[in-house]
């Protein structure tokens, strides 16, 4: 057995044969299986020799799911990352927070007996280390890329009754206007300022009209309260189950949990430090409402959500995003990603909602039109769009350019949203 992929002038692949371990070698080990499970040798021509000392075994299912990973991450390691140099980053890779926070776990050489250590080494191609891990059951290990996400740009009726219900999922998403309690900041190494702001964003549970808003250039036309206790609305005959929120920006962290993941293996396939931008095309161009930097990531699927998410995210986000979403009953095993934060920040970058402090009738702004040069298509309307995967030291400039276009615009970076609880109704 062999896997392979070409990068720049050099055929890399891995087979399966013996290694030599009187001479440099890594071990894999995983948490699944009490022994190591592999050795990988130095390469010869592109070639890295792995051994398994396991056989796959379909009768046991824990076994056989440890080696999947473990083939996963020698094609990602050795073959996908994309490094002049493959053998000297798994090295690197073996003392990182990845590899700590992992199922799959890399050492090196004789002597290593399946505990990960973490070095904090630099990067042998330029990058720092990327900090710790806000929560250890989160994996990080994927592509890194630049992610433009648009999603629909107009904005929600609030209705005359002053409450916009909850749509149904065969109803199509749309923005709103809304204000919630916030921690925010005015540059992007500011000081924490707290009090309520107004932002753009998607919300599809209930909302409750704050009040009309003076017009603005493509600003919006009303200021709604986002309701975590809305009532869903009825079953049709199809089962159809509520709209689904996603992103969802309230709680510690901004969370992406599914949409578009089933027909694009890319967002499936992102790791820690991926920057995504959420927003719309409006007036020829990308306007944004959200910005997520990926810290880490988290699985999920129709049959066990709850188990495999409890303790990870909030009820609010379960009964808004995951339950709907689920309602579907697709059998496809998708990421639920959580957002870097100011305290647990991703080589310096941290996720964000452009806001502004809310001011009544007078809250109304347009969302801030974004410009990357090769990276953001002002027309992009339908699917996302992902770079091809980038060295780690790019994407924080890439961070900077977005987070320096929304405060040029007169906004502030919403780092916490909260959800005002005001109880059933």
């Amino acid at each position: 057995m062999g896997h392979g992929m070409k990068r720049g002038d050099v055929n890399w692949r891995w087979i399966d044969e013996p290694v030599d371990q009187t001479r440099d070698h890594l071990r894999l080990a995983h948490d699944n299986c009490d022994s190591l499970v592999a050795f990988v040798g130095e390469p010869s021509g592109g070639t890295f020799p792995v051994q398994f000392l396991l056989d796959d075994d379909p009768a046991d299912p824990a076994r056989h799911a440890a080696l999947e990973d473990v083939r996963r991450e020698l094609d990602f390691y050795l073959l996908d990352v994309g490094r002049p140099d493959p053998w000297a980053y798994a090295h690197y890779h073996c003392g990182t927070t990845s590899n700590v926070y992992s199922r799959t776990h890399w050492g090196v050489g004789e002597g290593w007996t399946g505990i990960p250590q973490l070095e904090l080494a630099v990067d042998p191609f330029g990058a720092e280390p990327l900090g710790p891990l806000p929560d250890a059951r989160l994996r990080v290990e994927g592509e890194v890329r630049f992610v433009q996400f648009p999603h629909p740009g107009p904005e929600h009726d609030p209705g005359t009754s002053g409450i916009r219900p909850w749509p149904r999922g065969d109803e199509a998403h749309k923005r709103t206007f809304m204000q919630s309690p916030a921690t925010y900041r005015g540059s992007i190494d500011g000081d924490d300022q707290h009090g309520d702001v107004a932002f753009w964003g998607e919300w599809e549970g209930e909302a409750r009209l704050v009040t009309a808003l003076e017009p603005t250039p493509r600003g919006p036309r009303a200021l709604c309260l986002p309701n975590p206790h809305g009532v869903p609305p009825p079953p049709n005959e199809k089962g159809t189950p509520p709209q689904n929120t996603d992103p969802f920006v309230w709680g510690d962290a901004i969370r992406y949990s599914a949409c578009r993941q089933p027909t694009n293996r890319k967002l499936r396939n992102l790791g820690r430090g991926s920057l995504i931008l959420f927003g719309s095309s409006v007036g020829g161009a990308f306007v944004l409402d959200t910005v997520l930097v990926v810290a880490g990531w988290v699985e999920h699927s129709r049959e066990g959500f709850r188990q495999q998410l409890a303790g990870v995210t909030s009820d609010e986000h379960m009964r808004a995003t995951l339950e709907p979403w689920h309602g579907w009953k697709s059998d496809q095993t998708l990421r639920l990603y959580i957002g870097a934060t100011p305290a647990n920040p991703v080589d310096g970058m941290y996720s964000f909602v452009p806001c502004r402090p809310a001011a009544g009738s007078r809250s109304g702004f347009p969302r801030p039109a974004i410009e990357l040069d090769g990276f953001i298509k002002p027309d992009l309307r339908m699917q996302a769009g992902s770079s091809e995967p980038q060295e780690l030291s790019v994407v924080p400039a890439l961070w900077r350019q977005v987070a320096g276009q929304v405060l040029e615009a007169g906004l502030a970076l919403a780092t916490r949203l909260d959800l005002r609880d005001e109880g059933p109704g």
